[in-house]
């Protein structure tokens, strides 16, 4: 049983050490991320997306922050562009490619196959996975980019620890280093996503000019 004195201090941290606000310390999440077991859960407001974090039942400390990428965002958009001259528009024929799409690059073995139509794409999922790469050597907590799995469309950054073995202040110290390792991650990619995606979406226009302006005799 997880002691209340260790949710009031870490509450404390996360509000009066860090800025974050409205923590809520009561079990928010039943479930862990990826449906583990847990034993207890925070949840606190900032000024972008919420910060969760939680304990396994076998000591493993996550944190999450997110969404990061808007890759399920950003692929329906451009899924909706290439049907907008299309007479009559399937939407639940569109959701579902984008949802077979998403689950297809969940294998990271798979992103080369669309590098070419969804290059834009491909290109924020790489940056993802090299922002966590360094966030985590920076932080020295292990920084992981999570892909979505339908229905969730957008990917969010993770962090986790052992937490066996640590006492109470030593695991709230980590906790919060974590969070800064994710926001640090979050404002990393979210300056990178507004960069690909003009840039694609120019590309995208340029191909789309070259097929329809006639050649030049």
């Amino acid at each position: 049983m997880v002691e209340e004195d260790f949710l009031e201090k870490l509450k404390k941290h996360l509000a009066d050490d860090l800025g974050l606000r409205d923590v809520i310390t009561e079990m928010p999440r039943e479930q862990g991320f990826f449906n583990e077991q847990i034993v207890w859960s925070v949840n606190a407001e900032t000024d972008y997306e919420p910060f969760e974090a939680y304990e396994t039942t076998d000591g493993k400390v996550i944190a999450g922050y997110g969404p990061a990428a808007h890759v399920g965002d950003i692929l329906w958009d451009y899924l909706l562009d290439k049907e907008k001259y299309a007479d009559v528009l399937d939407y639940k024929a569109l959701a579902k490619k984008r949802d077979e799409i998403l689950s297809i690059l969940q294998d990271r073995n798979n992103w080369s196959k669309y590098k070419d139509e969804l290059s834009g794409i491909i290109e924020l999922l790489e940056k993802g996975d090299e922002i966590a790469r360094k966030v985590s050597a920076q932080a020295g907590i292990e920084i992981k980019q999570i892909l979505p799995t339908p229905p969730s469309k957008n990917t969010f950054f993770c962090a986790s620890f052992d937490g066996r073995g640590l006492d109470d202040n030593a695991k709230i110290e980590k906790i919060g280093k974590a969070w800064i390792a994710l926001y640090n991650a979050f404002t990393e990619i979210s300056r990178y996503e507004g960069e690909i995606l003009e840039k694609w979406k120019t590309r995208i226009k340029e191909e789309h000019m070259k097929k329809i302006l006639p050649e030049e005799e």
